[in-house]
């Protein structure tokens, strides 16, 4: 894991993280379930994913009623850059934003799993 981190396109602060979840155990286990259990069908939902980035989803961010939605994002995030959660949250006034300027793709979950369970919790 710690090798395949190294040659990751990511920010330090991601690969430190992966390092530690390649030396432990659970953390591992549940990395390499995960990744498993979502490609278990196929490719297909992830194609699929990758077609709606660039998608017309039939609807409007604005029209949606997002008082209980909570958008978090690293500001050094290279997998959903800056930008995209900026825009969102423009469009989303009534959502919460949590934009962690240190925090990257991995980092963010891993780093405050705490505070993003306990929001998402208080939101419902």
């Amino acid at each position: 894991m710690e090798g395949q981190a190294a040659g990751l396109p990511q920010p330090v602060i991601d690969k430190e993280c992966m390092k530690q979840v390649g030396k432990d155990d659970v953390l591992i286990g549940a990395y390499l379930g995960s990744m498993k259990e979502a490609l278990r069908p196929g490719c297909k939902g992830a194609a699929w994913e990758f077609w709606l980035f660039a998608s017309d989803w039939g609807f409007k961010l604005e029209d949606l009623d997002s008082s209980r939605l909570t958008i978090w994002n690293g500001g050094v995030d290279v997998n959903v850059p800056i930008g995209m959660p900026d825009k969102a949250s423009k469009l989303l006034p009534n959502a919460a934003y949590q934009r962690m300027e240190f925090e990257g793709h991995v980092s963010l979950i891993m780093r405050h799993t705490g505070d993003v369970l306990s929001n998402l919790i208080s939101r419902f």
